[in-house]
């Protein structure tokens, strides 16, 4: 068992500063005149990270027999200054760049020979990530073309169809697949599709018996403060499951994306317990963030330029390797917004699941007023979709993983 600590690149003896002369700090980073070191910033949202851009190994596991760990020399941005929401136990510690850019991590392993173009992602429910690079996912699995944008270069993909239960909505946008959202961002008509959509069927289910059973009882709970969600709805107190209408989006090229967790639990303020749509009205952006992708492998094939995805049991993925114990690491805070919006509810650990089904889901105990560390995390050793290259892996503790390259 192994704790792990906080990077310090002053503790590590392989650690060098990317100086400001490099090709990689570019015109649109900053400089650290009194670290000597290309800085940067990255703002998303409410939340932000600034530091320095730092040069280390970091230490692989092999999915070969025996293992053969391999050192691979990166490039990732050391967080010193932080703020925004969710800062105790979940917040930004730096940025770790998954995206498409040569910065990137999986671009750094790729070019060096290291593993494939390609990096896949398990979210599993206790909502820590694991992460395999150089993995090129299964026949088997769904896939969709990216559409990249030369001046928006991330994983963006274009979804044709929404159906929440047999309802099927024929509606063509584009969404990002991004880690560093937790919920799903919607602007119109998607998301009047989808949220009227649930909402209908929640509180219209005497009409709607087609697409309801009798086990939907709750009714609508409007909070006294306003939060980032719109539609919510009230447990019993002796309630111990709920049951969730079946949501999914069909992808470019007819593939099915069946969402897994699109409920979140959260605190009501009279007492008691709630659990609310995650999907959060945008003007003008679509983005499927994490809590979507519970319950699947997704694989980002930056060689055929596709994601593709499979159901799987990301926990019973991670038990095969040896546990790594960690605490939850501090946060290096900064001085917060003059005017930040109004504060969320605390994201409850509890995350339901959906198997294509309609399946009872039982609450979470109501949360503390801080929300306990994550439980142990695991490394994850899994099998490599590339036949030329091993792929690697690595647990998630203490860095953001940010879908787009460094910026």
């Amino acid at each position: 068992i192994r704790k792990l600590d906080i990077y310090s690149p002053s503790t590590s003896t392989t650690s060098t500063t990317v100086p400001c002369s490099s090709p990689m700090c570019g015109p649109t980073r900053g400089c650290s005149t009194r670290l000597s070191a290309c800085s940067y910033q990255l703002l998303y949202g409410n939340t932000s990270t600034a530091g320095i851009l730092v040069n280390d190994l970091l230490h692989l596991g092999t999915d070969t027999d025996p293992q053969d760990p391999i050192d691979a020399p990166i490039t990732f941005g050391c967080g010193m200054v932080q703020t925004g929401e969710f800062l105790d136990g979940v917040g930004l510690n730096g940025l770790f760049g998954l995206g498409i850019g040569s910065e990137s991590v999986p671009s750094i392993l790729a070019s060096k020979g290291v593993t494939a173009n390609s990096f896949s992602m398990c979210f599993s429910r206790d909502g820590l990530g694991r992460i395999e690079f150089g993995d090129t996912g299964s026949p088997d699995q769904e896939v969709t073309p990216f559409n990249l944008q030369q001046s928006q270069p991330y994983y963006n993909v274009t979804v044709t169809q929404i159906s929440v239960e047999e309802s099927v909505t024929n509606v063509e946008f584009t969404a990002i697949f991004d880690t560093t959202s937790s919920f799903v961002y919607l602007s119109d008509p998607a998301y009047s599709i989808i949220v009227k959509g649930i909402d209908s069927l929640y509180s219209l289910m005497l009409f709607l018996l087609s697409q309801f059973d009798s086990r939907i009882t709750e009714v609508r709970y409007i909070p006294s403060r306003r939060i980032i969600f719109d539609y919510c709805y009230s447990l019993g107190a002796t309630q111990e499951s709920y049951t969730i209408p079946i949501l999914a989006f069909t992808m470019e090229g007819g593939g099915k994306f069946y969402v897994h967790a699109p409920t979140i639990v959260i605190r009501r303020d009279q007492g008691g317990l709630a659990y609310c749509l995650a999907i959060i009205e945008s003007e003008d952006v679509n983005i499927i963030g994490q809590h979507f992708m519970t319950g699947h492998r997704l694989v980002f094939d930056r060689e055929k330029m596709v994601l593709g995805w499979k159901e799987a049991n990301c926990q019973l993925i991670s038990s095969r390797y040896d546990s790594i114990s960690s605490n939850s690491p501090p946060i290096s805070k900064g001085t917060p917004s003059s005017t930040p919006p109004p504060p969320p509810p605390s994201p409850s650990a509890f995350i339901p699941v959906a198997n294509g089904t309609r399946t009872p889901i039982s609450p979470p105990p109501p949360p503390s007023q801080s929300p306990p560390p994550p439980p142990p995390t695991k490394t994850l050793l899994g099998r490599g979709g590339a036949a030329r290259l091993n792929s690697m892996s690595t647990g998630l503790v203490m860095v953001l993983l940010a879908i787009f390259a460094l910026v």
